[in-house]
């Protein structure tokens, strides 16, 4: 009986964790789906921070886009 209520402690806490999970990427989307600046129009990348760069692993800025801090 024990390990049954083990068992189901762990499924409870793991479906939270998706809840979580599901939400905070929701909140990322709703995000991006907002933001403006460093994107044009033309929906072209115009600006970038190092991270950017350390991500896609660009090395260095790429020529045409403009750097912010």
């Amino acid at each position: 009986m024990r390990n049954v209520a083990k068992q189901i402690s762990m499924w409870l806490d793991k479906i939270k964790l998706y809840e979580q999970a599901e939400e905070n990427r929701r909140l990322n989307q709703g995000i991006l789906n907002t933001i403006q600046e460093g994107i044009d129009q033309e929906r072209k990348v115009i600006q970038v921070n190092q991270p950017f760069c350390d991500i896609f692993k660009t090395g260095s800025f790429p020529e045409g886009i403009k750097r912010i801090r």
